[in-house]
């Protein structure tokens, strides 16, 4: 006859351990010994044999529920000591112990002392892990109900004497993740949570945490990164605090130390992190940490990644996008999504574009709002098929001013009115954004005009309709940056409405300053342009003088100068009568020189020069230097002149 020792060897090293049909003789035979020492023996060899080859579990759940009640029938009624407790759960039993329904689980007698109970809780751990969560659950619930007898019985606890931790460790061991802080409290009197935290669960230090306000002190802070290890104990740790106190975590001021904790312990795992993974931790694990990364935290992230999983991190920092500074998006734009688009390879011309077919999509998945840190001449290699206006609301300005310049697009007046018209539903420093970006590209590309007006004219008005109520407040710096380089490329569109809309805000300071910028632009222009932007501006000087008696004139200042600083080359089409009327003072003999054939005639005819022998002689001497032409206009505008005027003086 096989002896126990024999029996259990012949159960594990034959078929039997997977044939319900061959085991069930043999714990027949073992029932009918009904022998304590013969059930001992035979688990001790089964634990050798599975020890021997790394068997954890038993391959066929049924046999090993029959092995656990054909063992347990014996063993439960000769369970007397605390040794007993320490060799059955701690050992013998262990292969076995997945088998213990709930229902028995919540039978077993509490009527024990606090080593047994401590060798039940240390054998349960053990098997934790091959646990079904129900029968965690009930093992916890006994914790609970035993403590709590105990307590009831003696006032005090098991271990009572031992640290928190090692309390913890004695009394719940693996089922402390069941547990509450509170819980530990209640059951121990002496219990000290911070001397506890070697012990706690991520969800048991985050409570702890969050509830003692140590997220807003460093020493706590340090203390509490001290005791968490793991990535699992950081996932527990961020669920529980998530939940708590998410936005006590955004504000600590310790947030740089949390976060660079976290990806040193959770970047171990990394490489083996599935999609499903990177998407928990990105998108809602660290929801509330992410803002505060740094290069470092990124460079821990392997590179490159595959498409979906990128994806999915993306989109979690731009969920936290909002918390950044703009170095930080400017950071993570260049080390994570410029560092992946570099090193993966492109599809069909597009990276990261498998089953995407727009372009604003492709963006949203892989960019989201970090797309406006991109170089546009990036976007379009890395993408192919990109077509940009599908994006226009999406691009920043400062990529729409260098996508405007792109061939195809410099001559494209719907596309200079789809920008126009996102300039206009944006804020007034876009404007001044996308207006210095387009200036810095106009000059890098060496561009000297755009070549289609419509182009030019749509950017000039609808740029200057936007900040038109800005004008007033207007420094004169800030008028000369407008003209010298914002509107710079558009001003040989300018027309009298936009230049009215200027002036209406204009005063005598920047009146000088559109006129400077107005004479860059004068060879550009028709006669019928220059003449209509001349009534502009000597209608505003007119209205000047009009008002307070002065055409911006300054103390001192010479006709001259007057002129060339109130209506430089426009000053041609200015009729002499003109420059009277609003300059008092004006006497066109000190500049005769400079006189149109116009402007001499009327000069002529008033009554200063017909008065004078020497004043006609040096209007002859001007006309005697005069080309046929200029003769011409000079003759036609005396007759004009004359027609209207009654001569009092020498004809």
């Amino acid at each position: 006859m096989l002896s126990g020792k024999q029996l259990g060897n012949l159960l594990m090293n034959s078929t039997a351990i997977r044939n319900q049909m061959e085991a069930v003789p043999i714990l027949v035979e073992l029932d009918k010994r009904n022998s304590y020492e013969e059930v001992s023996a035979f688990m001790e060899e089964c634990n050798r044999v599975a020890q021997e080859r790394n068997v954890v579990a038993l391959p066929d759940a049924n046999i090993q529920y029959l092995i656990y009640k054909t063992v347990w029938k014996v063993v439960s009624v000769n369970l007397e000591t605390s040794a007993d407790y320490t060799a059955w759960f701690g050992y013998k039993l262990d292969l076995l112990l997945p088998s213990i329904s709930v229902q028995e689980i919540n039978i077993f007698p509490l009527d024990i002392d606090c080593n047994s109970q401590s060798a039940m809780v240390e054998g349960f751990s053990s098997a934790f892990k091959r646990l079904s969560e129900d029968q965690r659950v009930a093992f916890h619930a006994r914790i609970k109900s035993y403590l709590s007898d105990v307590k009831a019985s003696s006032a005090s606890t098991c271990h009572s004497g031992e640290s928190s931790s090692t309390w913890i460790e004695n009394n719940y061991g693996q089922f402390k993740s069941y547990a509450t802080l509170q819980e530990f409290k209640e059951f121990n009197t002496n219990f000290n949570t911070e001397a506890a935290l070697p012990a706690c669960t991520g969800t048991q230090i985050a409570d702890f945490i969050a509830t003692s306000g140590g997220l807003r002190d460093e020493k706590t802070v340090i203390t509490v990164l001290e005791n968490l290890d793991t990535t699992e104990e950081f996932r527990t740790f961020y669920t529980e605090i998530n939940t708590l106190a998410p936005t006590e975590l955004r504000n600590s001021p310790e947030i740089k130390m949390i976060v660079q904790d976290t990806f040193q312990t959770i970047s171990v795992d990394f490489k083996s992190f599935t999609v499903e993974q990177w998407t928990q931790w990105f998108q809602v694990i660290l929801v509330n940490v992410l803002f505060a990364v740094n290069e470092t935290e990124i460079s821990y992230i392997p590179n490159p990644l595959p498409c979906n999983a990128f994806q999915e991190i993306v989109k979690g920092f731009n969920t936290a996008a909002e918390y950044m500074t703009e170095e930080t998006k400017q950071m993570l734009y260049e080390t994570l999504i410029k560092r992946q688009f570099k090193s993966t390879a492109e599809v069909s011309g597009v990276v990261c574009g498998e089953n995407i077919k727009r372009s604003q999509e492709w963006l949203d998945i892989n960019f989201g709002s970090f797309v406006a840190y991109a170089d546009y001449s990036d976007i379009i290699k890395w993408n192919t098929n990109f077509a940009v206006t599908e994006v226009i609301t999406t691009l920043s300005v400062t990529q729409l001013a260098e996508v405007a310049l792109q061939n195809g697009n410099i001559n494209n007046e719907e596309f200079a009115c789809q920008i126009v018209g996102r300039l206009q539903g944006g804020q007034i420093n876009d404007v001044y954004s996308f207006l210095d970006q387009f200036y810095t590209f106009f000059q890098q590309l060496n561009i000297v005009q755009i070549p289609n007006a419509d182009v030019q004219w749509k950017f000039l008005s609808g740029s200057i309709d936007i900040i038109k109520n800005e004008l007033a407040a207007y420094s004169t710096s800030q008028w000369d940056l407008l003209l010298s380089s914002r509107l710079k490329p558009f001003l040989p569109s300018m027309n009298a409405d936009l230049l009215g809309t200027l002036l209406n805000s204009a005063n005598c300071d920047s009146y000088p300053i559109i006129v400077k910028y107005l004479n860059g632009i004068y060879d550009a222009l028709s006669p019928e342009t220059r003449r209509s932007l001349y009534n502009t501006l000597y209608a505003f000087l007119n209205g000047k003088f009009t008002a307070t008696g002065n055409a911006c004139t300054i103390n001192g200042e010479t006709n001259k100068d007057w002129l060339s600083k109130s209506l430089g080359k426009f000053s041609v089409y200015a009729p002499y009568n003109d420059l009277v009327k609003v300059q008092t003072n004006f006497n066109g003999l000190d500049l005769i020189g400079d006189l149109s054939s116009n402007q001499l005639a009327g000069l002529l005819l008033s009554g200063s020069v017909l008065s004078s022998d020497s004043n006609i002689n040096s209007v002859a001497l001007v006309l005697q230097g005069m080309s046929f032409s200029e003769l011409d206009t000079f003759l036609n505008s005396l007759q004009s002149i004359a027609a209207t005027v009654s001569l009092t003086g020498k004809t």
